[in-house]
């Protein structure tokens, strides 16, 4: 009982502190949170499972600063594919257009060579005299 009532008291102690420290942070009239680490002496929870939990804890910090230089890597790596999306999607705009432009001009072509062929003619008789009903027809 004695072990763990101290094992409390320290962890009080730990809280305390980092209470004041943000009190403290928060009354220098600070707008942005900061990173910071704490130091705690090893004397104030050496001898309890704390000793266990602190020693064992990832830098998360330490991390991170590591993986800066991958961040920035993969930022510019986003960003060039960005530029190649835009570019790619300006040249599919401008082959649409072209080839818009290339179908347009070949139907015309197309139409004015069928003006005087005998296709051409044909068409226009078929629709200007619409055939007979099919039942009527000698064709027995």
């Amino acid at each position: 009982f004695y072990r763990f009532s101290l094992e409390r008291q320290t962890w009080d102690k730990l809280l305390q502190h980092y209470q004041q420290e943000a009190e403290e942070i928060l009354s220098r009239g600070s707008t942005e949170a900061k990173i910071t680490e704490v130091k705690v002496e090893p004397m104030t929870y050496l001898g309890s499972s704390q000793n266990e939990v602190l020693n064992t804890k990832p830098d998360y910090q330490k991390i991170l600063q590591n993986q800066s230089k991958v961040f920035d890597c993969m930022e510019l790596v986003v960003d060039e594919l960005q530029g190649s999306v835009k570019q790619l999607q300006a040249f599919m705009d401008e082959s649409t257009k072209c080839f818009q432009k290339v179908s347009v001009q070949l139907g015309k072509r197309s139409m004015q060579q069928l003006d005087p062929s005998p296709a051409r003619k044909l068409l226009k008789l078929q629709l200007q005299n619409p055939p007979a009903t099919r039942g009527s027809g000698s064709c027995q």
